[in-house]
């Protein structure tokens, strides 16, 4: 006997509810919960529905982490690429979605719904589904929705026409420019396209000159680069972290500490010219099991004259800052660097 799907009434009261979403007038409100007493077909009607949709589909477990239910969604899918750090599989769930137009479908969603970090961090991949463009970032193209602008009374976009694409996000009352991730050009390593980059952020400051720029890396057009730039953000050049066992480390691979020392080299030469802060972010436990690392990141990043920050390796924790004053009195940047001592 082969068993075939039946679409009884509960199905339609579901797919009435995806409509309903669908139809809704705003664009935030993205999301379904699909509840009901045991033994009425959910887990079914969902997986049915996410396989004709050609959903992520993924089951919550208990305890989930972010990390964990994003390299879940990542492994529901062939075409999703497996990376090592959270922030890259992010980014690579995000593209499939854009690209893809497709939704997120979780099972045994009671897991996340009492954790507001996994309920946020999943609201802020399906928001992503409603743009009307996506980034590759593996290649570097944008591709813009053929229906793009039409409900806004546009005309639709046609090949050839030239596009203009503006996006800014204001978090934390800043008012500048972070530019993540300005190594991109180590992945493209022709000359070519390390002038065009850096001819592109010089041209956004000069537009801009009242602006506060900071460049994530992308250490191989610094010198090109850092007079448009307040700030330069150098990441985890003291400490390893180890996915398989959940451990930090001090950098201590000959390779890695003879490139990161070039980079401390590179930023010393570079000061002596230029007025910019170097931000510095750390990884290492929080609490007492991360003490003697955190007061080695400390140490180390004073003796360069960078503003240091130490977090968990998720990003998801962040301790307090210290009190801090600079002597002499004023800001850190400088030509000089400046003593910093905890208060």
């Amino acid at each position: 006997m082969k068993a075939i799907f039946v679409k009884t009434s509960n199905w339609e009261r579901f797919t009435d509810g995806i409509q309903t979403v669908q139809n809704r007038g705003a664009m935030e409100a993205c999301m379904l919960l699909v509840y009901g007493e045991p033994g009425l077909g959910k887990s079914s009607i969902v997986t049915r529905w996410a396989l004709e949709q050609s959903a992520i589909f993924v089951t919550a477990q208990a305890a989930w982490s972010v990390s964990e239910m994003l390299r879940a969604m990542a492994s529901s899918k062939p075409a999703i690429p497996q990376y090592h750090t959270i922030r890259d599989t992010r980014a690579a769930v995000i593209g499939h979605v854009m690209k893809n137009q497709v939704p997120i479908v979780v099972d045994e969603a009671d897991h996340l719904v009492s954790s507001r970090e996994l309920i946020e961090a999943l609201r802020g991949i399906s928001d992503k589904r409603n743009v009307d463009y996506s980034y590759d970032k593996d290649v570097g193209t944008f591709t813009i929705d053929p229906n793009a602008g039409v409900d806004d009374g546009q005309p639709a976009p046609a090949v050839g026409t030239q596009l203009v694409i503006r996006y800014s996000r204001k978090g934390l009352q800043c008012d500048g420019v972070f530019m993540d991730t300005v190594d991109t050009v180590d992945v493209y390593p022709s000359n070519q396209f390390q002038t065009a980059f850096a001819s592109m952020i010089n041209a956004l400051k000069a537009e801009r000159p009242t602006k506060l720029f900071c460049s994530n890396r992308g250490f191989t057009i610094l010198d090109r680069i850092i007079g448009s730039c307040a700030f330069v953000m150098f990441e985890s050049f003291l400490v390893d972290y180890n996915w398989a066992t959940g451990t930090y480390s001090k950098i201590s691979d000959p390779a890695s500490v003879a490139f990161n020392d070039g980079i401390k080299k590179q930023l010393r030469q570079l000061r002596r010219g230029h007025k910019f802060d170097v931000l510095a972010l750390n990884y290492c436990d929080n609490g007492p099991a991360g003490d003697t690392l955190r007061q080695y990141i400390a140490d180390e990043c004073a003796k360069e004259g960078y503003m240091s920050w130490s977090t968990t390796i998720l990003l998801n924790d962040p301790l307090p800052n210290n009190p801090m004053q600079m002597n002499p009195n004023g800001m850190i940047r400088g030509n000089t660097w400046r003593l910093l001592k905890k208060v």
